[in-house]
This record gives structure tokens, sequence and C-alpha cells, in this order.
């Protein structure tokens, strides 16, 4: 253990914390402002895009719901109402829960339960495309794919009160991740020092980089 593992571990835990909200925030602001922008300019009508999205990517909103709802159940929380799909306001549907426990579950309940939608959102879409990659599909299931995929992404979003209760767990999040960047991670990947954050941008560049090219040649 030294100064600079320790200032690592404290970054990337920094960083770890950070990346779901991030993340969300910025799906939101792809979904609302730019690709909302783009299809209302060549639909001409913003209530369109609103139809488009609040009804043709149903089964975007029902996995978003269904992330809350199943991350609350795994963390303890009591799920007190559960609505798929209900639009009213500025919301689709709504996942109402009691979060229960000692003061610090109930934090990381909060926290876990607000960003549900991107952690199975990664997840889901990590899995599709690794099927698509290593299953040959016809044509419909090509489309049927995309569309599943195109729902899941733009409903993997953190609204503002998200953000808000996901904070409430943060000092726990900071304190679990140090311990596993600083004491963990050596066990399971072996003494070699942890990358620096350049180091870590670089390979997750290069990876993005082989799925799109995998991706180009499933298509040529």
């Amino acid at each position: 253990m030294n100064g600079h593992d320790i200032l690592l571990s404290i970054l990337y835990s920094l960083i770890a914390c950070a990346f779901l909200p991030v993340l969300g925030k910025i799906i939101d602001i792809f979904v609302v402002y730019i690709f909302g922008g783009i299809l209302t300019l060549i639909l001409r009508d913003r209530n369109r895009f609103v139809f488009f999205y609040n009804f043709l990517t149903i089964p975007g909103v029902v996995y978003h719901e269904l992330s809350h709802a199943l991350m609350a159940v795994i963390t303890g929380a009591r799920v007190d109402s559960v609505s798929l799909f209900e639009p009213k306001d500025n919301q689709l549907g709504e996942v109402i829960f009691t979060p229960r426990g000692t003061v610090i579950m109930q934090a990381i309940q909060m926290s876990l339960v607000s960003c549900a939608p991107v952690i199975t959102g990664i997840a889901g879409l990590t899995w599709s495309f690794y099927y698509v990659l290593n299953h040959p599909m016809s044509a419909w299931k090509w489309i049927l794919m995309g569309y599943l995929m195109l729902c899941v992404f733009m409903h993997m979003t953190m609204s503002m009160q998200d953000i808000i209760n996901y904070l409430k767990g943060i000092p726990a999040f900071l304190i679990l991740f140090f311990l596993f960047f600083m004491f963990v991670r050596p066990r399971l990947l072996g003494p070699e020092p942890m990358p620096s954050p350049a180091e870590a941008f670089r390979i997750v560049k290069d990876l993005v980089t082989e799925i799109v090219y995998q991706l180009k040649l499933m298509r040529s």
C-alpha cells in the first residue's frame, strides 16, 4: 500500500460513483434535446415526437419501471405499487417503494433503485450486442433487436429526483468502492499496479472501437 495506490483508489471511487448518474443524464439530454430535436424537424411537429417517445417505445418504459421494482426487491426495500405505463404530467410510469433496514441500508436502497434503469440497461444492451455478434439472424430479427435496444437505450435515464435520491447513498458507495479498489481488486487481478485514468480511457476506447468494427463486419 502506498500513496499512489490510495490516490488512484480515491479517484476511481469518485469516477465509479459519478458514472451512472452522469451517463443517465447524458442519455436524457441526448433523447430529449438532440434526438428529439432532429425528429421534431423531420416530423415537423413536437407532439409527434412526444407520441413516438411515449407510445412507440413502450417496451423501454416497461423495462425502466421493472428495473426500479426489481432493484427495490433485491436490496430489501418494500415495493408499494408499480405502474408500468401510465402517462401523466412528465412521467410515463411509476414505482413507489419504502426503504427498510438501517439508515445506511436505506440510503443504499435509494441510490441503487434510483439508478437501476442505467444498470440494467447497460446489462441488457451488453447482452444484446453479444447475442447479435454471435448469432446469425434474419432481417426481421435484426429489426426487432434494433427496436428493442433503441427502446431500452432511450429510457436509460435518470430524472433530477432520481439523481437526488442517488446522492443519498454516495458516502456508503465511496467507502465500498475505495475498499474494493484498494484491497479486493489486487486479490482478484494480482499485484499489478492500477492503470492510470489515461490508460483506463484508452482501454475503454479500444473496446468500443472493436465493438463498432465487429458490427460493421456483421452488416457487410
